[in-house]
């Protein structure tokens, strides 16, 4: 969804049986007026669900509150918050997994996941409430769940070169997206934390505001910094000095600047976040410079096809 109508043109083609509303943030926002002019766009899905179907909604984003109760279908909701329907807690991951517990139908079950972060409960909690829906067992679901593989540039740990691993999220970035990102990073044990960061697009007039925040919160939890575009540029120059000296902090006009500064100075067991949108930064050109085994490209970095590839900042 990036503009005003574009839901409804997909319920001119669809009437859902089964909506998830995952999460309505500050991305996305350059077409929009404004946040809530997002919200009321994307919450359409649950508008137009059959009234005899489901609409799954997270319990923990503001606007389910709101947006729920003009809902014909039911509505169940999941979250970290034990009000929700399905809760996740007791939340625990490493570089191999995550665990957590999940209370739902009066019951709680241990489940793991072999994908990182507590984000890992906002994507897995809407598909056990489908798999429900549609009858599936809970040994079904405990099975599936521990065969999960991440999405190309969707937070997957990578062997990197010198011993180093990579944190690998480069497909996109908004600014949720980053801060969950980030807290991952802090959380997983390593020599030093160093962060590759490209700029957040198509945030609107949020843009300035998003960019140095992120800075901000970079600058308490990394060693090194590494940045890339145009919005991170500006960012930088308004962070105040007490903050920029909390970390290293390094802006690259090029990706292979990026490669040049940091190869020479990564140390075993360093842990490595990139991180940026797809619109003009694809930042796994970096990655796969960075990877012990960049054959592997295909297969775990995203956009390894055509114009993506093979062009610079396109």
């Amino acid at each position: 969804i990036d503009k005003p109508n574009d839901m409804d043109a997909i319920l001119s083609i669809i009437t859902p049986d089964i909506s998830i509303i995952t999460t309505v943030e500050e991305a996305h926002l350059q077409n929009f007026a404004n946040h809530q002019a997002l919200i009321t766009e994307k919450w359409k899905l649950a508008m137009g669900t059959k009234a005899n179907g489901l609409v799954i909604a997270n319990y923990d984003n503001p606007p389910t509150h709101t947006q729920a109760s003009q809902v014909a279908a039911q509505v169940i909701s999941f979250g970290l918050n034990q009000k929700a329907d399905y809760s996740a807690q007791d939340i625990h991951y490493n570089q191999q997994g995550t665990t957590f517990t999940l209370a739902a139908e009066n019951e709680q079950r241990n489940l793991t996941v072999p994908t990182i972060g507590k984000i890992q409960a906002y994507i897995t909690l809407p598909a056990i409430i489908a798999g429900r829906a549609l009858q599936e067992s809970w040994t079904e679901i405990a099975t599936g769940l521990e065969k999960l593989i991440p999405l190309p540039g969707r937070m997957s740990v990578l062997p990197g070169i010198k011993g180093c691993y990579l944190l690998e999220s480069s497909y996109n970035a908004s600014p949720s997206s980053m801060k969950a990102a980030i807290e991952i990073l802090k959380n997983i044990p390593g020599k030093r934390h160093i962060a590759i960061v490209g700029d957040m697009r198509e945030l609107g007039d949020i843009t300035p505001q998003a960019h140095l925040e992120m800075l901000t919160i970079l600058a308490k939890e990394c060693d090194i910094v590494c940045a890339f575009g145009p919005y991170y540029q500006e960012a930088l120059t308004h962070l105040p000095s007490h903050t920029k000296a909390q970390a290293a902090f390094h802006h690259f006009q090029t990706r292979e600047d990026i490669v040049s500064f940091l190869t020479p100075k990564l140390q075993a067991d360093d842990i490595i976040l990139i991180k940026g949108s797809q619109n003009t930064i694809t930042l796994e050109k970096v990655s796969i410079k960075l990877m012990r085994h960049p054959e592997m490209a295909k297969k775990v970095l995203p956009r390894q096809y055509g114009k993506w590839k093979h062009k610079d900042r396109e």
